[in-house]
């Protein structure tokens, strides 16, 4: 039979390196490379040359200037639609829901053919005035772009009084 002081030096030992293992162990399950940082990582961007750089209050990210950069046109307005035959004999605005249409001046009407022979032509019925004349159509489009404010009649040649529509143009 062993000797009993062997016997708990023994087992010291193996519990002390249990103990050490478990705190080595410990110990590198703490530390790592793929750890979120507890303080936030700062990559400033150098200023580009010539830039001057935007003051940045304490513990905020710089952001660089950008050079060279030009400000975006504005797009021109889409062209208002009208539907022109649709259910029959009439202009049908597609934002309105009616034959009159609402602009600002410098916008574009955009007549859209949907069924049968129909035109697009300025004036109180039934007598054109010359402003614009998409002809007799039964398919396809047809555009005018107003440039001044005004209350713009205009009706079908084919139908005459039957067909009348109405462009309003604000300044």
């Amino acid at each position: 039979m062993p000797h009993p002081s062997r016997f708990r030096f023994i087992r010291s030992l193996t519990l002390g390196c249990l103990l050490a293992s478990t705190a080595i162990a410990f110990v590198f399950s703490c530390h790592s490379d793929h750890s979120s940082p507890t303080q936030p990582v700062v990559n400033p961007s150098p200023t580009p040359r010539g830039a001057v750089p935007t003051p940045t209050p304490m513990g905020a990210v710089p952001t660089p200037t950008p050079m060279g950069v030009m400000p975006t046109a504005t797009p021109p307005p889409a062209a208002h639609m009208v539907n022109v035959g649709q259910n029959g004999n009439n202009f049908l605005d597609q934002q309105s829901g009616s034959s009159t249409t609402t602009i600002t001046a410098g916008q574009t009407v955009q007549w859209n053919w949907v069924g049968s022979f129909h035109s697009s032509t300025s004036g109180n019925c039934c007598t054109p005035d010359g402003k614009w004349d998409s002809g007799v159509m039964s398919s396809g489009t047809f555009s005018h772009t107003f440039s001044s404010p005004g209350n713009f009649p205009y009706f079908c040649t084919v139908h005459g009084s039957l067909m009348t529509g109405m462009v309003v143009v604000s300044p």
